[in-house]
């Protein structure tokens, strides 16, 4: 019983210390802002062009990440179920090329902002024939849903342009390996964090964080 005893008491002791190590449970971790860059190609296909081939998109994309967690990791360690994407903008920028006439037919600049999932977006282009125009879409994995409004359009031809397009852009997600900024809210002692993956640690806990500190 002795022995039971002195064991739980270095148990208790190793645990306050790891605590005390970890800043305390509890505390809100607060993250950098991350960007995730990006080159994308897609297929494009205009609504009531009359066009028989897509067009292919060429882009870039960077998008601005933030993740949050209202928890300090205990020895260094929190799982992936204690942090998550808060939300996610950023620029894209394209160029379409016409498959038929084999040279570039617009150009397209826009601003998204959403969550992992789906974003919502606004765009301003040249289109090479029909000139200027101003773009509405949603974007969500592999695809996009959108319409152009094209600000010279003669009156003989209709001004609105819908579309859709296919692409390789997949679900926003935290990557293995990845590198993230961070502070303690209370202390604001800044340190790094990094994604790994190990099933074993603990055993079939899955996905875990693991923080640096300098």
């Amino acid at each position: 019983m002795k022995k039971i005893i002195n064991l739980l008491t270095m148990l208790m002791a190793f645990t306050f210390s790891q605590y005390s190590m970890a800043g305390g449970p509890g505390q809100i971790l607060i993250f950098d802002t991350k960007a995730v860059e990006e080159v994308y190609g897609g297929l494009k296909w205009s609504l009531g062009s009359g066009k028989k081939k897509p067009e292919v998109i060429i882009g870039y994309k960077k998008t601005n990440v933030d993740i949050s967690s209202g928890v300090n990791p205990f020895d260094n360690t929190f799982f992936a179920s204690q942090i998550s994407l808060e939300g996610v903008d950023g620029t894209d920028v394209s160029l379409s090329i016409d498959l038929e006439k084999l040279k570039v037919s617009s150009i397209r600049a826009k601003y998204f902002e959403g969550d992992a999932s789906s974003q919502n977006e606004v765009s301003a282009g040249f289109d090479f024939n029909l000139g200027p125009f101003l773009g509405a879409s949603i974007s969500a994995p592999y695809r996009t849903i959108g319409v152009d409004y094209f600000i010279e359009s003669p009156a003989s031809t209709n001004a609105f342009s819908p579309y859709v397009i296919l692409n390789n852009i997949e679900k926003t997600s935290l990557q293995f390996g990845e590198n993230w900024n961070a502070s303690c809210a209370d202390s604001g002692g800044s340190f790094d964090v990094i994604l790994i993956e190990d099933p074993g640690f603990p055993a079939s806990a899955g996905d875990f964080y693991v923080c640096n500190t300098p």
